[in-house]
Formats: C-alpha cells, structure tokens, sequence
C-alpha cells in the first residue's frame, strides 16, 4: 500500500509541477493563460483532485487496518493476561504423537490442541502415560468432546461425543484393574492434565524441586533408603580384593498415590464467554485446590492414606535425631540456632541447587527482625542480583509450615528437597455437576487425582526446633 500511495504522491507532483509551467510561461509573456492553457490547467486541475480523492481512500483503508490490527492485538494482549492469571503459559505441544488415531493425528499435524506450554521434563510423563492410555485421551476428537463436556456435562453432548468420552474411558479402565471410577468421572484429555501438573509444580514449591515420578498402572512405588552406610575401604594388597562388607542395608519405603479430591463452582453464564477457554480456566482452579492441599500434605501429612511430610517425625521419613535445637529458646529462633542447624547438615547438600530454608512468613519476619549487640539487623536483604538468602542458603515461604512459637515445636526445616519423592498418578479426573447448583446459576466441577509423597533420606535434612 506504501508504494501505491508513492505513485499517487509522485503523479500530483507532477501535475504540480506542470501547472507551475503553464502560469510561469503566461507570467514571463506578460499574458493571461490563452484557451488551450485553460483548459490543460483545467484538466490537470480536475486530475489533481482525482488523484486526492484516491489517496484519501487508501490512507483511510490504512487507518482502518491498522486500528483493526490495534484492536486485534489488545484482544491477544487480554487474552493472554486472563491465561498468567490463571497460571498458565503459551506454547505449543511438545514434539511427538498427538493422538492414538492416525488420521486424527495426520489431519492436525502442526496444529495446537489449545495454547500452552510444557517443560522438557514432562515429555517423558506424556509418553509414559500414552502408552498405558493407549493416546485414549491424547486426540483431538477427544479434547473437542471434553470441551462440550465442561460446558454442559454429558447431556450436552451428541450421541457421537458420547461414544468418543465414555469409549476411551472404559478402554483405559479395561488396561488398568485398579481403575474403577465411575460415578459420573471422567478423565480429563492429556493437555488438560500437564497443564494442570505444570500449574501445580507453580503453586506447591515442593514439587519444583522433589523427584516426581509418574505411576499410572503401578498401586506403589518402591523407594530404596540406605539405612546403614557401607563401611569404609581398607588399605590391602595389589592381589586382595580387601575385606567384605556386610553393614549396607537398604529398607523399601512404599509410595501409594491415595485419592485426592476438590471441587469448584462456576457461574453458567462465565462457561458461555466466548473469550473464556473453560479448559483452561477449569484447569486453572482446580489445579490451585489441589495445589494448596498437596503442599500442606508435603509439609505435614500424617503418611496414613496421604503423604508423609517433613514436618512430622517419622522413621519411614526424617527421624528425630536430624532435630536442631540448640541455641534456640523457648519462644523464638536465634542466630546461634540457625547456624546450629545450617552446619547440621553435610556440605554435600548444602551446596545444591534444591537445598532451601522452608519457614512460616512468621518465621522469616521473627530471622528478619534478628539484631546483634548494637541493635543492627542481622539480615542484611540482597539486591536485584543477589536474592535473599539465610546464611546464604535460599528459602521458601508456606502458609502451611508451623507457626506457633512454643516450647518444642518445629519452626522450620532446611533440606535437600530434591530427596522428596512424589508419586503421582496422571489421571486427572473430573466430573461435571450442571443441577446440583441450579439456584445459583453454577456447574460444580470436581476434580479428583491420586498422589503420595514422603522425605526419602533422613540425613539430607536438619528440622529446626524450638528448646
């Protein structure tokens, strides 16, 4: 469109430019302009306002792409901000195959299922878990059901999309023995469930830095912890094989992914919003309700049909002698305490990316306002380029570590959390309840998954105590 509006321009130059010789000529004769050069004047005149005419078109067809374009970009700008806050990302799917059904696959090579993005560590999940779904739940036909699904339950949906949802459901629980859901919940499509593992690695702290490893068909996972290390080498001859040792012991710890379950009201007229992908908003929710229940469980859980968590004393996980209390008082954590603790634990985990502080925001406010003898701030915060650290080791903030300050109790925990194993199972599930809230003009949507964690090597972690 530029080089069209150039010729245009260049044209009325040029007629310009032969009108001016036309009045110099009769301006140098001394003369008004003879009939021919009227009429010439005239009609460059007439072509002049032609050409104006034309450009005044094409610069308005210009404004009106480009606000067009404006507004066009300031819907993906909308867009894309209600996705961050929700916690999701933009992306495509990672490389691999897409569906079970080759056509289906074929046909939609290179396209997206719908917008987001997986980590590098989840591609060998996805193909774990299309290969123990058959890629049941990995199609488009699938995703598109499902979608309809979420947006009116199973009333809404076409005999045909019937089919598709509850055939690949029943072809997964015929693999799987210990698979029998029923009761209206069906598993959610495979992009649906990484996102929802990928939001959850987001909000649970824990999860980004444990080892998770995916056991769809397994009922538990076997955990090998080394209770009694191997003695150590003897000086021997060139030709001995040295003394024999018999102290190694490992003992099985067993992770059982246990059923966990919450569930969301959504307005029916929210499901309509064009602008709205209730896939990923569904996603979204449910993957912070379970987000905030899987860390308290890391942190916390009992191990009795749930996770084992750090904070409780345990010999299936952090034993009692990796307590620190000395230096502490009654009430509150000293600097003597901290330092107490931080030395407490081997150099070899100290010196790891995945080796943190975990406190309470009561905790870090209780280190930050810490003083020395002349009333000055122990902690002295980083800048932009130096994060803050406690006795440069980073830390994490739980609403669900311990928070009060009494004799005894545990205030905080530093650890390799990388030694945290989480088993979890990838069949996201859920089920759609579009009456039970009709009052209120809601779907409820419920979502349910199964999953275990528990601390794997004691020594990899130092409990900080209260005296």
């Amino acid at each position: 469109m530029s080089d069209k509006l150039k010729e245009l321009r260049d044209k009325q130059a040029k007629i310009t430019s032969d009108q001016h010789e036309i009045l110099d000529k009769a301006d140098k004769e001394k003369r008004g302009l003879t009939a021919d050069e009227e009429t010439n004047y005239g009609n460059l005149e007439k072509e002049f306002d032609s050409l104006k005419t034309e450009i005044d078109k094409l610069v308005k067809d210009a404004e009106s792409i480009r606000l067009t374009e404006l507004r066009r970009k300031e819907i993906q700008k909308r867009e894309e901000e209600l996705r961050k806050s929700q916690g999701l990302h933009s992306g495509g799917l990672p490389p691999g195959n897409h569906g079970s059904d080759n056509n289906d696959g074929e046909r939609n090579k290179g396209k997206k299922f719908f917008e987001y993005r997986i980590d590098k560590k989840y591609e060998p999940l996805i193909v774990e878990y299309r290969t123990n779904t058959n890629g049941a739940f990995s199609t488009n036909k699938y995703m598109d059901s499902y979608k309809r699904y979420l947006v009116g339950g199973l009333n809404a949906l076409t005999y045909d999309e019937r089919n598709i949802i509850i055939s690949a459901s029943n072809e997964v629980r015929a693999l799987q023995a210990d698979s029998d859901k029923g009761g209206g919940f069906l598993v959610a499509p495979e992009q649906m469930v990484m996102q929802i593992i990928e939001a959850l690695d987001n909000i649970v702290f824990v999860r980004q830095y444990a080892n998770v490893i995916p056991v769809p068909n397994a009922a538990s996972l076997g955990a090998p912890a080394r209770d009694t290390d191997i003695g150590d080498a003897t000086w021997t001859a060139e030709i001995r094989a040295g003394d024999e040792d018999n102290s190694l012991d490992f003992e099985k710890r067993e992770l059982t992914p246990h059923p966990i379950a919450r569930y969301i009201k959504v307005s029916k007229r929210l499901v309509r919003v064009s602008l709205i992908d209730i896939v990923s908003y569904v996603a979204a929710r449910l993957a912070y309700k379970h987000g905030i229940v899987q860390e308290n469980a890391y942190l916390n859980g009992t191990g009795v049909n749930q996770p084992l968590g750090v904070f409780i004393a345990s010999a299936q996980g952090i034993n009692t002698d990796r307590d620190v209390s000395a230096g502490n008082t009654s009430t509150a954590m000293t600097g003597d305490g901290l330092i107490n603790a931080k030395y407490a634990l081997k150099k070899q985990y100290r010196s790891l990316a995945s080796c943190r502080w975990c406190f309470h925001r009561d905790g870090v406010k209780m280190i930050r306002k810490l003083k020395d003898g002349d009333g000055q701030y122990l902690w002295k915060q980083g800048l932009s380029d130096r994060p803050d650290t406690i006795l440069e080791i980073p830390f994490e903030e739980s609403e669900y570590a311990p928070s009060i300050f009494t004799t005894g109790l545990y205030v905080g925990i530093l650890g390799d959390w990388r030694t945290y194993w989480i088993a979890q199972s990838l069949n996201m599930e859920i089920q759609v309840a579009t009456e039970r809230y009709i009052e209120t003009n809601q779907n409820a949507y419920f979502g349910r998954a199964e999953v275990d964690g528990m601390p794997t090597l004691s020594e990899a972690w130092v409990r900080v105590k209260l005296a």
